[in-house]
C-alpha cells in the first residue's frame, strides 16, 4: 500500500489529510467527535472525544495516526483551542500540521463536507453521550 501525506488509512498517494472537532452543542453536553478525512479518495477516520480541549483531541489524533504510522505525513486542521497541543503531536509522531487561514473554511473543503454528512447521523442540539 503507497499512502503519503494522509490522516488516515488511504489507498491513494495524496495530499495533506483535513481535520475537526464537531461538537454536539446541547446544554451540558461535553462529547463530540473529531475527523479525519484524506481529500482525493474521501477516506476517513473519526475518533470521540470526552471534550475539546486540546489534551483530549492529541490523545484521540495520536491514536488515529497509529493505526497508520508511516502513511501519515501532514495534517490540515482548522484554527480552533483544541488544536493548541499540535507541536506536541508533531514531535510525538512526527506528522506536520498546517493551518488554514481564518475564515476560509473552503482551504479544507473535504473535511467540510464530510462533517455536514456525518450531522445526518449526529444531529447539533443531540447528545453525543452513550455512542460510540
Amino acid at each position: 500500500m503507497v499512502v503519503r501525506n494522509l490522516n488516515f488509512v488511504r489507498l491513494i498517494v495524496g495530499p495533506a489529510e483535513k481535520t475537526d472537532a464537531i461538537a454536539s452543542l446541547r446544554e451540558g453536553c461535553k462529547d463530540c467527535v473529531v475527523t479525519l478525512v484524506e481529500r482525493n479518495t474521501g477516506s476517513c477516520l473519526t475518533g470521540k472525544l470526552p471534550d475539546r480541549k486540546a489534551e483530549s483531541l492529541s490523545k484521540r489524533l495520536e491514536h488515529l495516526i497509529r493505526l497508520a504510522p508511516d502513511q501519515v505525513e501532514t495534517i490540515t486542521a482548522d484554527n480552533g483551542t483544541e488544536f493548541h497541543d499540535y507541536a506536541g503531536v508533531e514531535k510525538r509522531t512526527g506528522v506536520k500540521f498546517c493551518f488554514a487561514r481564518p475564515y476560509h473554511s473552503w482551504e479544507r473543503g473535504a473535511n467540510e463536507n464530510l462533517n455536514g454528512l456525518l450531522r445526518q447521523y449526529l444531529p447539533k442540539r443531540k447528545s453525543m453521550k452513550g455512542r460510540g
